[in-house]
């Protein structure tokens, strides 16, 4: 929750993108016992494994030049 509270403290911000799409991980990530610097490579990892269908993650990363999905060369 304190990162929630500096977040609305520096200003406006999108709550889902900003905190509530990482919060469910930061939750796994806690009951396993993996340190929070790893949250950026763990939600990388579970996006490309995970979230490929989804078409805004598809939109995100070809505006970003990624491949969209790993199975998009099968």
């Amino acid at each position: 929750m304190g990162e929630l509270r500096e977040k609305a403290a520096a200003g406006p911000f999108d709550l889902a993108e900003g905190w509530a799409k990482g919060f469910p991980l930061r939750v796994i990530m806690g009951l396993f016992g993996v340190p929070p610097e790893d949250e950026p490579k763990t939600m990388s990892l579970t996006q490309e494994l995970f979230g490929t269908e989804d078409p805004d993650v598809k939109r995100r990363r070809s505006r970003a030049g990624t491949d969209a999905s790993p199975r998009a060369t099968r």
